[in-house]
């Protein structure tokens, strides 16, 4: 594991889509970045009792919550740390107008690529919240 690697929790059910964001993650070299995967929500914040994660990606579609509730259930979970939720095009309008002031970007899993993604990432780390404990 690289020692400055941003580490990333994924928390997607769909294996195409996990390719598909290792793959656009790998490349990435500044920065590097550690991919944790999740399939559940549950096994999500299960991950972040004992692995650090810089940013989530959410998908809000999962096999044990879907919807805005799987969203809040993180958010109260992380304290702090920037989520990012990947949804599919139908849903961007609704997900953005509802959850504007709580996640960190909207990514459409349609129009994805390795540049939006990184950025979205670098501008979350740069702008996330601070903790409680940091406070």
């Amino acid at each position: 594991m690289n020692a400055t690697a941003v580490n990333i929790l994924l928390i997607e059910d769909n294996p195409g889509d996990v390719r598909l964001v290792r793959t656009m993650l790998e490349t990435s070299k500044n920065p590097s970045f550690e991919v944790q995967h999740a399939k559940t929500l549950r096994s999500g914040l299960d991950r972040l009792k004992s692995k650090r994660a810089d940013v989530v990606l959410l998908d809000l579609g999962l096999p044990d919550q879907t919807g805005f509730d799987t969203f809040f259930d993180m958010l109260a979970y992380t304290n702090g740390i920037p989520i990012i939720i990947l949804t599919g095009s139908d849903l961007r309008p609704l997900v953005e107008s509802s959850l504007r002031d709580h996640a960190a970007a909207f990514l459409d899993k349609f129009d994805l690529n390795e540049e939006r993604l990184v950025k979205a990432i670098r501008r979350a780390i740069a702008h996330k919240p601070r903790r409680v404990h940091d406070a």
